[in-house]
């Protein structure tokens, strides 16, 4: 995992590997030889008797492990297209900072504004011609770990009845028929404009939203995180328009269409548009160079405040810092390696000033690596012909 970070590091193509099978063979030897001779010492009858003996006794055990280069389509698939949301939604149930989640899962935020009827789309790129975007980015996630850690942000699952083709109505079925759709994982739900009857499926989908926010709330949490107080975004503090985005809470699903015109009520909530696999380790091996060089040149974002004025010290880091300089002492790494005449390990600093800072990098690394097990090492997603290579 590592080297394929280090690899888009430097830009290169990265390379990925499923373990084969795994064998191992022992080995045993045993043996004993002695020797003997008997000399006549001078003129005399006398003799003397030389002799001598040696044993060996040797184990070995040799285990050979095949690792087999992916290079097959279900698993280009699997790399290129979107995570699915049910893994967004089954690390937030565990636990996981939802802050670490959207650094580095999201690749963009979308929601429709109301005032000028449009799309408004937040790129999560640390790049200078999107510092601005990417700074309402870093804010957006600080202020949602904010809520996650007060109780706030809570994920809620909703019934959705999703039609097998748009127009699609008939008479009430009979019994038979609706026996039939259920051996197909199809359902028939009367047609709330109508009256008639649809044919369809029922879906659960998984919606963030806000829990107990009050007007007490923005001051609470601009105490813990006072860089939310700046910068004011369309008539109102920043805070306000972001909760005010969240207020209706946001969803996890693919991107809409911008040209489209007309935009139901359902689709107008703010909604994640997720990293495909190989986005996601691209992020985290490139995104430390683009980030340390907006934390260096500190550019003014808003024509008032500067970068670091504006982002919270919690997101103030990079995704996942891979290289490390001289001077910053580091814990003893959890794996390093030597890749293009630099040098990459991942570690933490030993002396946090917060408490994001103790295990930062090392617990993005575990998340990284989960995560490239849930979605290239899974077996149910391979055809059993495969497998059976």
């Amino acid at each position: 995992m590592l080297l394929n970070l280090a690899r888009l590091s430097n830009h290169d193509p990265t390379f990925f590997f499923k373990l084969g099978q795994i064998t191992t063979q022992y080995k045993m030897a045993a043996a004993i030889s002695g020797n003997g001779s008997k000399t006549i010492q001078g003129t005399g009858t006398a003799t003397n008797l030389i002799g001598g003996g040696t044993t060996n006794l040797s184990y070995e055990k040799d285990p050979t492990f095949q690792f087999i280069p992916v290079n097959d389509d279900a698993s280009a698939q699997l790399l290129l297209k979107p995570i699915p949301p049910e893994l967004f939604e089954a690390l937030y149930q565990q636990g996981w900072r939802v802050d670490q989640l959207f650094r580095l899962l999201v690749d963009r935020i979308e929601f429709f504004d109301p005032t000028s009827k449009s799309w408004e789309i937040i790129r999560n790129v640390p790049a200078a011609d999107n510092t601005y975007d990417f700074t309402r980015f870093l804010r957006i996630s600080a202020l949602a770990y904010e809520l996650q850690r007060r109780g706030f942000l809570l994920l809620r699952p909703t019934q959705t009845f999703v039609p097998l083709a748009k127009g699609l109505e008939s008479d009430p079925p009979k019994a038979q028929d609706v026996m039939d759709a259920q051996t197909k994982n199809f359902v028939y739900q009367p047609s709330a404009t109508s009256g008639k009857w649809q044919i369809g499926q029922s879906k659960v989908t998984y919606q963030f939203v806000l829990n107990g926010v009050d007007a007490n709330t923005p001051a609470a949490i601009t105490a813990d995180m006072p860089e939310l107080k700046a910068g004011g975004d369309k008539n109102g503090t920043a805070l306000a328009v972001i909760l005010a985005v969240l207020k209706n809470g946001f969803t996890i699903q693919p991107a809409v269409d911008a040209t489209t015109t007309s935009v139901d009520e359902n689709s107008q909530a703010p909604h994640l548009v997720m990293r495909s696999m190989i986005g996601v380790l691209t992020a985290a091996g490139q995104e430390q160079e683009g980030f340390d060089g907006l934390m260096s040149k500190n550019p003014v974002v808003d024509q008032q405040n500067s970068f670091k004025s504006l982002v919270p010290v919690v997101e103030q880091r990079p995704l996942l810092r891979i290289t490390w300089n001289s001077e910053q002492s580091v814990l003893d790494p959890l794996i390093q390696l030597n890749y293009g005449n630099r040098e990459f390990m991942i570690t933490d600093i030993t002396d946090p000033k917060s408490p994001e800072e103790t295990s930062w990098n090392r617990d993005l690394f575990r998340l990284i690596s989960e995560i490239a097990a849930q979605v290239t090492v899974d077996i149910s997603k391979f055809p059993v012909p495969l497998l059976l290579q």
